[in-house]
């Protein structure tokens, strides 16, 4: 040990140029000057000119020094992929079979409305009349009679229609009200509805009263008609669910006296 120190590397050699960057790992483990030195980029210039038993006692001094050679870690392997466990594939499964069959059923109702392109019902009011009409201490009676007019346009769907409920009002107080039977209408078909509503000994408050003698006066009322009625839409052999279907017709001037000059009214639809 002593005799390999005593060999030191010179401080210069011409055409050498010596690099610490070269060198193993001289801030991290402590080699000795002969180890720092024969790892240079010059170290087999230096080599070749030293004596024999120096060159034996280098060769000895650099296996036996190997161990202090630094031990870079490696690269540890990739762990192995996680094997699904059985739940989570039941999971999965499901959730590819709730898929599908949103896509099949959301793919069955579009070629269905493709195929049937269904058209809005048409309501309105061919005629309306009122007869026995009294106004008496704020208190009314009278017969209102109305042709409603509903039109399916539709060639594939027919239409069931529940008890349709028909009520009549004036500045948002009911007058008068009935309740239709049950009805179907074919496809393309145009059904007749005839609504006779009775008020009687209806109570009102003193300013409807006011404005109905007043419009009495002129021959001529305007209600507000509305109906409502739970129908259901049968395609080909598929019925489908029931909806609730409301019907508003406004102004509808009731003329007095009967059936004179009418104007026919266009009712909106509320599903």
């Amino acid at each position: 040990m002593v005799g390999l120190c005593m060999v030191s590397p010179p401080t210069h050699i011409p055409n050498c140029d010596f690099h610490e960057s070269t060198m193993v790992g001289r801030s991290q483990i402590k080699m000795p000057t002969f180890h720092y030195f024969l790892f240079s980029k010059c170290w087999h210039s230096i080599y070749h000119g030293w004596p024999e038993h120096v060159k034996r006692e280098a060769e000895l001094r650099f296996r036996t020094h190997q161990t202090f050679l630094p031990k870079w870690p490696t690269q540890p392997p990739p762990p192995p992929p996680a094997t699904p466990s059985p739940a989570s594939k039941l999971v999965r499964i499901i959730a590819v079979v709730i898929l599908a069959l949103i896509v099949l059923v959301g793919l069955a109702v579009l070629i269905t409305w493709l195929a049937v392109k269904p058209k809005q019902l048409v309501f309105r009011i061919d005629n309306a009349s009122a007869r026995d009409f009294s106004l008496k201490n704020d208190h009314l009676n009278a017969t209102f009679a109305f042709l409603i007019k509903a039109h399916n346009p539709n060639g594939r769907i027919s239409v069931y229609y529940g008890p349709a409920e028909v009520s009549a009002a004036y500045d948002g107080q009911t007058v008068a009200f009935n309740t239709l039977a049950p009805f179907r209408q074919p496809r393309r078909n145009v059904t007749w509805l005839a609504a006779t509503l009775v008020a009687r000994d209806v109570a009102l408050p003193r300013d409807v009263s006011t404005d109905l003698a007043v419009q009495k006066k002129s021959g001529n009322i305007g209600l507000v008609v509305r109906m409502k009625a739970r129908i259901r839409f049968k395609v080909g052999i598929f019925r489908l669910k029931h909806h609730t279907l409301r019907v508003s017709c406004s102004p509808v001037k009731v003329r007095m006296p009967l059936f004179k000059n009418f104007e026919t009214t266009t009712c909106d639809l509320d599903w």
